[in-house]
């Protein structure tokens, strides 16, 4: 990361007041570190509108005694084969 920037901006009072509160559950020490995870979030998010190659991983741990657990699994990955490209082995 580079140097650190101080910006000054106004928001509405109750706008920041629920924003200190929500920032607070997810357990930010301060406004500066929220606010700082909003815009890189919003960032990655505006990169994945762009439509460029995207990875991820999804694990699934599971109790192969339990019955018909594997077809559940197979089953969701038919329903999202569209959005996801896997191997099920």
């Amino acid at each position: 990361m580079g140097r650190i920037s101080r910006i000054s901006i106004s928001i509405d009072e109750e706008l920041i007041e629920k924003f200190d509160e929500l920032s607070e559950s997810r357990g930010f020490p301060t406004r500066s570190e929220a606010v700082t995870h909003l815009i890189k979030s919003t960032l990655v998010q505006e990169e994945w509108k762009t439509g460029d190659f995207v990875a991820g991983v999804i694990t699934i741990i599971y109790d192969h005694h339990k019955s018909s657990l594997l077809q559940k699994i197979v089953k969701a990955y038919e329903d999202y084969e569209q959005t996801s490209r896997a191997l099920v082995s």
